[in-house]
């Protein structure tokens, strides 16, 4: 592209490179004055970075297109957002302490966080704008060497956004770890986002899997996920065990997108862990229990609460009969008086 100097290989990826000719080579075909442009950035992302051309297939994104005029051979250079975007990647990629030149997560990196002006054109390609960001920053922590994934872990937390690691976040026990894995299953199997599990991220999905892998080991010992299988099928369901079906396919046909929810999913972890040290554990050590409670506890409207009220259960009356099983049984946590402020129940 034009100013070959300004973007030798010292300066940029050789994949970085590719992306900016691909992208001004395609605004002289389209007929756009200044090339490269916004929309040829995505194109050439699109066609040359894997990662973000898969994150699009999965989300069903096509290549973004534009209106084509007569093809023009002379352009007057990169647009305006073009050169803020480049500095912009060209600042997080010293933020983050990269080594070597300028690369195509640095780019993503600066359209994601600062697109300015062409937020409703990125929407208007159809993307989640929040889901990007999460799937980035797990993306690029996850192969980015240790240093420099600690460069990006504060450069994510910056702008508040929270990368798919639960699983590394939290100390957790074997029953939630088995609960994750089928809801991450079962849901994919039955979403209709393009079999993506990301989409299983949501209280009302987490207590789904929660319930039915509670029930599956309950051969084991009482635990809180079986009494939340119980709670849905003899006190909701008036003894149905269809029940689980109908609130698998109530959840699927209620999701707005792969990311509806993510939130309270993590507001529902934050809080167990939470609830976990207020009872005394100092490790903060999540089991059923806590995670059960925080669900039942979660600021209104949650989307496990709003499930509840879809089968006719009451909040309050499942967290009486929550509280009565947390004094009967034998699981103690170091300050178990506490259950009955956790719970609010008078």
């Amino acid at each position: 592209m034009q100013q070959a100097s300004e973007h030798s290989p010292t300066r940029y990826s050789s994949q970085l490179s590719e992306i900016l000719d691909l992208a001004e080579e395609w605004g002289k075909a389209a007929g756009e004055d200044r090339s490269p442009s916004f929309t040829g950035l995505g194109v050439g992302l699109y066609r040359k970075n894997e990662w973000f051309r898969t994150q699009c297939n999965m989300l069903a994104i096509n290549e973004p297109t534009v209106e084509k005029r007569p093809r023009r051979e002379q352009i007057t250079g990169p647009t305006q957002s073009v050169r803020r975007i480049l500095e912009t990647a060209e600042r997080f990629h010293e933020q983050v302490a990269s080594d070597g030149p300028l690369d195509c997560h640095h780019l993503i990196a600066a359209i994601l966080l600062d697109p300015r002006d062409h937020l409703p054109q990125l929407k208007a390609w159809g993307f989640n704008i929040d889901i990007w960001r999460e799937r980035f920053f797990t993306h690029v922590q996850s192969i980015a060497p240790k240093e420099e994934a600690r460069g990006w872990e504060k450069l994510a937390s910056s702008y508040e956004i929270r990368p798919r690691n639960v699983g590394k976040r939290y100390r957790k026990t074997d029953l939630i770890d088995g609960a994750i894995k089928l809801g991450e299953k079962s849901f994919s199997e039955i979403s209709p986002s393009k079999n993506d599990s990301d989409c299983f991220l949501r209280s009302d999905g987490l207590a789904i899997a929660f319930a039915e892998f509670g029930y599956q080991v309950a051969s084991q010992g009482a635990n809180s996920g079986a009494f939340l299988y119980h709670e849905f099928v003899h006190r909701a369901g008036n003894d149905d065990p269809a029940i689980m079906q109908r609130l698998r396919t109530w959840w699927a046909e209620r999701e707005i997108s792969p990311t509806a929810g993510t939130a309270d999913y993590y507001a529902a972890f934050d809080r167990a862990e939470a609830i976990s040290k207020e009872l005394g554990n100092e490790n903060g050590m999540i089991c059923g229990r806590h995670l059960l409670a925080s669900l039942l506890t979660l600021p209104p409207p949650s989307r496990f609460q709003r499930m509840l009220a879809e089968i006719k259960l009451k909040v309050a009356e499942v967290r009486r009969r929550f509280l009565q099983l947390m004094n009967d049984s034998g699981e103690v946590d170091p300050k178990k008086e506490a259950w009955e402020k956790i719970l609010a129940v008078a």
